[in-house]
């Protein structure tokens, strides 16, 4: 009785070591092994004498006995020392454990040992003999109890039908009845070999059939080797076409122009003859023909060659490399956002590019004719969870495109979501340690790189050809086309192979607005609710939520970090009115101080596309501190979209749009917003034109012009500050909430819009129509 802290145990008694008389083991010494002898032993040595000098006794310590074991430096050697295992080794040199067997070979061995060792048992038991008539009915009731589990023997082995007890089928190899003298044979070998179970392997299955070659003329095998390698082209020629000019059946001649009427390369002229032209000079010369190989023996030789040779030859040393590869090792990821991979990928589904108003009500004859084109997917995955952080959908895979997905990354897109009726929450978010992408031109693009860096992410550019590097990825687009494709029309498949006869641009039916509410739905309320097989079982949202309570997850960027990474920036200068960006003026008191120091030099801007309602400004130095303006209208909320929008319909509505007032201005905008087609949430994934250049396009063409009055009083340029005559022009505007421009919007009483002295001279295509 020991006493430790207080707490009294017991120890176990110390490991006796020992083997049987003349046991051979060794005992390791690095890369060397010294073999002895067993002797004799007890409960504190074990008595041992080298082999190579028999003479000598050496003496361990079972303490030295235990440390050699727990090192892994002592080896029994087991199977050595058994006469009757290295008997079943050799016989067995394709094998070095029984689990190296085929399942079916292996669960047949079982049987049959379990067989041999009941019917022994009732030998022992004296419920039988080994002679034929009574091992005939010993062995079919021992079937019974092994196969069927019915005892023959009990009483209740026969019950009455209404007793019978249903068991649910199990598939099973279903084994055979064997011959007394079978049985016989197997007890006798499993006596000899100590009940070893590998004693019952049937060694004659490697050697049944004729292995020896069937065409053993030289000449016969030189020619049809010269014609297995003209298997190794770039036609890819058949091996029945290959034999069929091997034969004779056939000439190149005609085989070319049956491949040129289907479209196919041409087989390449080979010097190697048919054996039909051989056995005929051989038979002008009285020489005995060559016997010709059949099918399956030209086939067995074809399947001899190379498997990279085969493929580096009729697809390429590149498509060799892809099949013939080993997959590297796969980076371990814990926490979520930890590696965020992302990819693009051309939606296999034939889809309508107008909005579903545009083209409703329409004849079909009328519909059909529309364009339709593919989507392309691009996609954001964390791969420690298998979340999908963002996802995005556009007509070409460009830079914008991977830049909106990644901002989507950042965001919380819980609102998109619920706009697409979902019933889970779209809430991940996070700060992206490692964004892994391929080498594609959007990824590529310096604007996405840039972004990447500016948020406080690394960028890994992987190997192009390799899309294993990204697996995760890959794998949700394979997922996204069996599960969510298989619910459209006009469906484009994976090739003309799977596609067959299926018309996809008759069948297409599908806009891309609807596409993308049921992707946001699939994506939110099934593949993060489903178990998946990378996670262990486990859904996604699970996954999220235990690691990240169980390690971290880094926050999103700050929203001023958003709103520079993911904003939209440009040079412009103060106006009178103040900034002007999409036609509307903002200004602030600030601003009014900022100009007074800059004069008509440019200006740093950034805008959110997604709320207008404030811009910031600043000098354009570096280091310069960035001020909040505000708009003239009330534009809190309102989307780029949807002012453009507005912008486009009052253009088709009001012949002047130089002349509009506010409450014309404010009355469209609600309108719009009141559809909910353009608004933040509903707008989703969708394709958007908001990319830099185009939105500067729009600002020219659709807004140049665009103006609007707010006010009747005149006098003031910015908030607080009177105007200065070297600074402001007589259409400068008032402080604070006062409108800038004159006018009353009183029915039937309005004053005419002052004329500015510097007129800007109209574009080549102010009359074009929206």
């Amino acid at each position: 009785m020991n006493v430790f802290n207080g707490n009294p145990f017991r120890t176990s008694a110390p490991t006796t070591y020992g083997f049987d008389p003349g046991h051979v083991f060794a005992i390791r010494e690095g890369v060397d092994e010294v073999l002895f002898k067993y002797i004799h032993h007890d409960r504190h040595v074990l008595t041992a004498s080298p082999l190579a000098n028999p003479e000598l006794r050496q003496v361990f310590t079972q303490e030295q006995i235990h440390q050699l074991v727990q090192g892994g430096r002592l080896d029994p050697r087991i199977e050595q020392n058994q006469i009757s295992r290295q008997k079943l080794l050799a016989r067995s040199p394709d094998i070095k454990s029984l689990r190296d067997l085929p399942d079916a070979e292996r669960d047949q061995l079982e049987f049959n040992w379990k067989l041999c060792r009941h019917v022994v048992q009732m030998y022992h038991d004296g419920k039988t003999s080994l002679t034929d008539k009574a091992l005939r009915k010993t062995i079919a009731k021992a079937f019974m109890k092994l196969e069927h589990g019915i005892d023959l023997d009990a009483d209740d082995a026969c019950p009455a039908p209404g007793e019978r007890k249903i068991k649910a089928r199990k598939h099973r190899q279903r084994a055979e009845l064997v011959s007394p003298a079978t049985l016989r044979h197997w007890i006798r070998k499993l006596e000899e070999h100590e009940w070893d179970i590998l004693a019952l392997r049937d060694h004659r299955k490697g050697r049944v059939g004729c292995r020896a070659p069937k065409i053993t003329d030289p000449h016969a095998v030189a020619l049809m080797s010269r014609w297995v390698q003209a298997y190794l082209d770039l036609s890819r020629p058949s091996v029945s076409t290959l034999y069929k000019l091997m034969v004779g059946s056939i000439a190149l001649e005609e085989e070319n122009l049956r491949r040129e009427r289907q479209g196919n390369l041409p087989l390449k002229g080979t010097d190697a003859p048919s054996f039909a032209a051989v056995n005929a000079e051989r038979a002008l010369k009285g020489i005995p023909p060559l016997p010709v190989p059949s099918k399956s023996t030209f086939e067995r030789a074809i399947r001899r060659l190379d498997s990279f040779a085969v493929a580096a030859a009729r697809r390429g040393e590149a498509y060799a490399r892809r099949k013939h590869k080993i997959s590297g090792k796969r980076r371990s990821v814990l926490f979520p956002g930890e590696r965020v991979l992302v990819d693009c990928w051309r939606v296999q589904l034939k889809t309508l590019k107008l909005p579903h108003e545009s083209w409703e009500g329409m004849p079909d004859d009328l519909t059909n004719k529309l364009a339709k084109i593919r989507l392309i997917l691009c996609v954001a995955i964390d791969e420690a969870t298998k979340i999908v952080l963002g996802a995005r959908v556009n007509w070409t895979a460009d830079a914008d495109t991977a830049i909106r997905t990644l901002e989507l990354v950042c965001r919380d897109k819980t609102q998109i979501a619920s706009a697409a009726g979902c019933r889970s929450t779209w809430h991940h978010a996070c700060t992206p340690t490692m964004v892994a992408t391929d080498s594609g031109s959007e990824f590529i693009d310096s604007g996405f790189r840039f972004a990447v860096r500016d948020i406080g992410s690394s960028n890994e550019i992987g190997p192009a050809s390799h899309p294993d590097a990204r697996g995760v990825v890959e794998r949700f687009f394979q997922t996204v086309d069996m599960q969510l494709l298989q619910f459209f029309q006009g469906r484009t498949f994976s090739g003309v192979y799977d596609k067959g006869d299926y018309d996809a641009d008759a069948a297409a039916h599908m806009t891309a607005e609807e596409f993308s509410k049921a992707l946001v739905r699939y994506i939110v309320d099934v593949y993060h609710n489903s178990p998946h097989a990378g996670l262990g079982g486990q859904t996604p949202n699970d996954a999220w939520e235990e690691r990240a309570a169980l390690y971290k997850v880094v926050p999103p960027p700050a929203p001023h970090v958003i709103r520079t990474v993911f904003g939209f920036s440009d040079n412009r200068r103060i106006q009178n009115r103040g900034v002007r960006f999409l036609g509307l003026f903002y200004r602030s008191e600030a601003l009014g101080h900022l100009r007074k120091s800059v004069g008509q030099a440019d200006i740093k801007m950034r805008a959110d596309l997604e709320n207008l309602g404030t811009i910031w400004v600043s000098k354009n130095v570096p280091g310069a501190e960035w001020i909040a303006v505000p708009c003239e209208l009330d534009m809190e909320g309102v989307s780029a979209a949807l002012w453009l929008e507005t912008a486009a319909a009052l253009r088709r509505k009001h012949v002047d749009v130089a002349k509009l007032r506010k409450h014309i201005v404010h009355a469209a905008l609600r309108d719009l917003r009141e559809t909910g087609r353009h608004s933040a949430e509903a707008g989703g994934i969708d394709p958007s034109v908001m990319s830099s250049n185009q939105l500067k396009l729009l600002e020219e063409r659709l807004l140049e012009h665009f103006d609007y009055t707010v006010s009747s009083e005149r006098g003031h340029a910015f908030d607080g500050l009177e105007g200065d005559s070297a600074d402001v022009d007589d259409d400068a505007g008032p402080s604070g909430d006062t409108p800038l421009r004159i006018g009353d919007e009183s029915e039937g009483h309005e004053q005419q819009r002052p004329v500015s002295r510097r007129r800007r001279r109209l574009g080549p295509d102010f009359l074009t129509k929206d």
